[in-house]
């Protein structure tokens, strides 16, 4: 399984409310899309209450079955679509070493994000959904949370985002809960 993402920057004064509307018209164009687990839209409006307040950013998390998945993405017209709107972003790609909790992703409304050097761990989670990742060329490691209910806490180095919309892939039910501790035990 590989873990991909990328964000886009938006100017502060920027209407966050064209990034959640384009999320509701176009969330679903993803949903049994072959090859992904997932795909998590993602937005942090910088004048909500709830967020850093550093910057207004437009975001998604995939998680892949296989490479092939993924490139096909990439060369395919949704994201040439995306390129074309904001322009192409740095794409990051991480190798998924752990997926783990029991709540079911679907009511997931926050997803915290940290990106960092080996090693960083989760902390123990609770009723949250966790992924761990690591990419060798930098030996780089990306952890993403999703929970329910904002974290109480962010910790430095952590980006919050709202969810605004989970697209599960071809190889997920269409119905019922997506549990991350089942999901990593199948594909093993």
């Amino acid at each position: 399984m590989l873990a991909m993402h990328y964000a886009v920057t938006l100017p502060a004064d920027y209407d966050m409310a064209v990034i959640r509307q384009r999320i509701a018209s176009k969330g679903s164009l993803m949903d049994g899309y072959p090859g992904l687990l997932f795909k998590a839209y993602l937005h942090a409006d910088r004048q909500r209450a709830g967020h850093d307040g550093e910057t207004n950013r437009y975001a998604a998390f995939y998680l892949w079955a296989d490479h092939r998945s993924l490139g096909a993405f990439l060369d395919g017209p949704g994201f040439a679509r995306l390129s074309a709107d904001f322009g192409r972003p740095a794409v990051r790609v991480w190798w998924v070493s752990r997926l783990a909790g029991t709540a079911d992703i679907r009511a997931a409304r926050w997803a915290m994000l940290r990106i960092a050097g080996l090693p960083i761990e989760p902390d123990g989670g609770g009723e949250d959904s966790f992924l761990t990742g690591f990419e060798p060329t930098t030996w780089g490691q990306v952890v993403l949370r999703l929970s329910a209910q904002r974290p109480a806490v962010i910790a430095a180095g952590q980006q919050l985002y709202e969810l605004g919309h989970l697209s599960p892939g071809a190889s997920l039910p269409k119905q019922g809960p997506i549990v991350f501790d089942q999901l990593f035990n199948e594909e093993k």
